[in-house]
């Protein structure tokens, strides 16, 4: 019986296109170095977590926690000329109709001409109060939904223009709005 050339090529190139891969990842293998494992690794891995610290002895408010923000100014908080100052020492973390009052106050000290002062009260609520009319679409319900960030708006970057004229021409502003970043 007579075989083929063709085919007893075709043969001799299937069994060295499985064989000779097989080859090399058994001489691989076997040449390659053994590293023993570090006896470190091999310990206990939750040795390494430090145990939980045991709770207080009594439990304290988080609001206790948090320290206050300083002020610009020279004077003393109980000896202060400032009412924002007179009254940011006796407005407790936490206390939100005490912070709302004590923003109220930090708008009051800020000077600007009587035609400016709405305007730049607009300012000052578009940065410090939450718009309802600028919702963030929900990408969930809406993924395709334009998404226009208030502050990016023409109609704000021109309120902020006058307004921020209006609080730079009276120097005494900055500590006025350092109290109200504090605030």
């Amino acid at each position: 019986m007579h075989v083929p050339r063709s085919v007893l090529a075709a043969a001799l190139l299937v069994v060295a296109m499985v064989l000779v891969p097989l080859a090399g990842v058994g001489l691989a293998s076997a040449v390659r170095p053994v590293i023993p494992p570090d006896p470190a690794v091999l310990r206990d891995p939750s040795a390494a977590i430090p145990p939980m610290p045991a709770r207080p002895a009594t439990v304290r408010p988080l609001a206790e926690w948090i320290q206050r923000l300083p002020v610009v100014g020279p004077e003393h908080p109980r000896t202060a000329s400032r009412p924002f100052v007179v009254e940011y020492g006796d407005v407790v973390v936490g206390d939100e109709a005490g912070a709302v009052a004590l923003i109220d106050t930090a708008y009051k000290e800020v000077a600007v001409a009587r035609a400016d002062q709405k305007l730049t009260r607009d300012f000052l609520d578009a940065l410090t109060l939450q718009s309802s009319e600028f919702e963030v679409p929900n990408p969930d319900l809406d993924p395709d939904a334009p998404y226009v960030d208030p502050f990016d708006t023409p109609a704000f970057g021109s309120l902020a223009n006058r307004a921020m004229g209006a609080i730079e021409s009276t120097p005494s502003n900055a500590q006025a709005l350092n109290d109200l970043a504090v605030a």
